[in-house]
C-alpha cells in the first residue's frame, strides 16, 4: 500500500502477472487495423508527453515477454519487480530494446546490480514458472471478479476506472468530489452532426 497525498493507494505492479482476461484476442489479431495502431502509437507519445517522459516508437512489435515475466516473479518475490519494471519499460519504451530480449533483460538486470546469467536460471526454474502460473490464475480470478478488462485499471469504492487517463477522476471519486454526480441520469447526447 502506498499513499497518494493522504489517499491509500495499493499497486499491482509488475512484469510478473498479467491477468488473462475475457476480452483478449491474440496480440496478433488487433494488428490488422493500420490506422488505429497507428493513433495508439501517436497517443502514447502524447500521453507520455503529457507526463514529461520520453517515448518512442520501438521496433519489434509484438515483443514475447514470457521470460521477462518469469523474471518479473521471481523479482516480485525478492523485493525488486518495480525498480526491474520501470527499467524494462524505459528501454523499451525510450531506446528501442524490446522488452523481452536478452539485451533488455541483461541490461535491466545489470543496472539493478544483479547477475543476469543468474537470475534468469531462477527465473526459468520449475517452483518459479509455478509461482508465475499461480499468480496469473490468482490475478485472473481478482480481475474477472472485479470486472477488469484492461490495464491500467483503478477500483475505488467499487467503481472501476479504466485507463492511464482515468487517474485523476479514480482520484476525485475517493474524495467525493465526483461520486455526488454519481447517481444523475445519463442523457444521451442526441446532437447530430450533418455533412456538407
Amino acid at each position: 500500500m502506498m499513499l497518494r497525498g493522504n489517499l491509500p493507494v495499493t499497486v499491482r505492479e509488475g512484469l510478473g502477472t498479467r491477468p488473462k482476461l475475457q476480452c483478449e484476442r491474440p496480440r496478433a489479431a488487433s494488428l490488422p487495423f493500420p490506422q488505429k495502431l497507428a493513433y495508439m502509437r501517436r497517443d502514447s507519445e502524447r500521453r507520455a508527453a503529457s507526463h514529461g517522459l520520453a517515448c518512442r516508437k520501438p521496433s519489434h512489435s509484438p515483443p514475447n515477454t514470457l521470460l521477462t515475466a518469469r523474471v518479473g516473479t521471481l523479482a516480485a518475490a525478492e523485493g525488486w519487480c518495480r525498480a526491474s519494471t520501470e527499467r524494462s519499460f524505459a528501454l523499451h519504451w525510450t531506446e528501442d530494446c524490446a522488452i523481452g530480449s536478452e539485451a533488455n533483460l541483461s541490461q535491466t538486470l545489470r543496472t539493478l546490480g544483479k547477475e543476469p546469467a543468474a537470475v534468469m536460471a531462477s527465473a526459468q526454474s520449475s517452483d518459479n514458472k509455478e509461482r508465475l502460473r499461480a499468480a496469473t490464475a490468482e490475478a485472473t480470478a481478482e480481475a474477472k471478479a472485479t470486472g477488469l478488462f484492461g490495464s491500467p485499471s483503478f477500483v475505488v469504492q467499487g467503481e472501476l476506472f479504466w485507463g492511464d487517463d482515468r487517474l485523476e477522476q479514480a482520484l476525485a471519486w475517493t474524495s467525493g468530489r465526483a461520486a455526488s454526480r454519481a447517481d444523475q441520469p445519463v442523457v444521451p447526447n442526441t446532437r447530430r452532426i450533418s455533412a456538407p
